[in-house]
Order: structure tokens, then C-alpha cells, then sequence
């Protein structure tokens, strides 16, 4: 275990969320355009939900 400084300070919970969706809809974003570029042969690339909890 060991200590690290966060890199995000935060004001509060909503704004945690907002930043937590954004970080992930960034790396979703990234795994659909690497999908549709390596042509598995699947037709469209799959959509993708991403759900919060407010």
C-alpha cells in the first residue's frame, strides 16, 4: 500500500460524478474507435450505456 496525492480536487459529490463520467466516456470513446478500426466483423459498433446514479 502507499499514499498518492490526488490529481483532481473536488467541491463536491456532483461534481465527482461529473468528472467520473467524463474520464469514462473518454476511455469508452477510445474502446469504440479502436473496435471499429481493428474490423472484427461486427457491422456497426455497439452502443454503449453508461449510467449514474443521479
Amino acid at each position: 500500500w502507499r499514499s498518492v496525492r490526488q490529481s483532481i480536487i473536488n467541491r463536491s459529490t456532483m461534481e465527482l460524478e461529473f468528472v467520473a463520467l467524463e474520464l469514462t466516456s473518454t476511455k469508452v470513446e477510445w474502446l469504440r474507435n479502436f473496435l471499429a478500426n481493428i474490423h472484427l466483423g461486427m457491422k456497426p459498433t455497439p452502443l454503449v450505456s453508461i449510467h449514474c446514479d443521479n
